[in-house]
């Protein structure tokens, strides 16, 4: 038992640098052997993950470790809901500026009569907040990346 569940440390350690759960699954089935009163003969399905693990761990892709940019982006949102106008009842926009302050890239939008509707437009007195929601959601969609 001592042997088993020092093999399943040094496996944890190890799985702490490999990308994907195998180890994981190693660890289970070791923990269940040395808890087992199987007299130390090793199961078919840990011989068979153990061989797995070492494959992996000889082949497999690393853990990818990615530091944080050094630059930041600043994004400013805004919306605008004013249903007695003819033209841009609502209106969605934003910026996005780089870590130095210059723009990158805007968007400006107005919201047709029935995606006024679904946000709630003909029951409610305003929408702003939905808007104001939707102009932010639009922004991280455009600029996720």
């Amino acid at each position: 038992m001592p042997d088993a569940l020092k093999l399943r440390g040094r496996l944890q350690f190890a799985e702490g640098q490999l990308f994907g759960r195998i180890g994981k699954l190693c660890s289970k089935e070791i923990t269940s052997h040395a808890f087992s009163s199987g007299g130390g003969k090793l199961c078919s399905r840990l011989r068979q993950l153990l061989a797995l693990f070492m494959s992996h761990s000889l082949d497999g892709p690393p853990r990818r470790i990615c530091g944080m940019s050094a630059s930041c982006s600043f994004i400013f949102t805004d919306a605008c809901f004013e249903p007695g106008r003819v033209e841009w009842q609502c209106g969605l926009g934003g910026i996005i500026y780089n870590s130095n302050g210059a723009a990158v890239q805007a968007f400006s939008c107005c919201l047709f009569p029935d995606q006024i509707a679904a946000l709630g437009g003909l029951v409610k007195k305003t929408i702003i907040f939905e808007a104001e929601l939707l102009a932010l959601i639009v922004s991280f969609v455009l600029w996720k990346n």
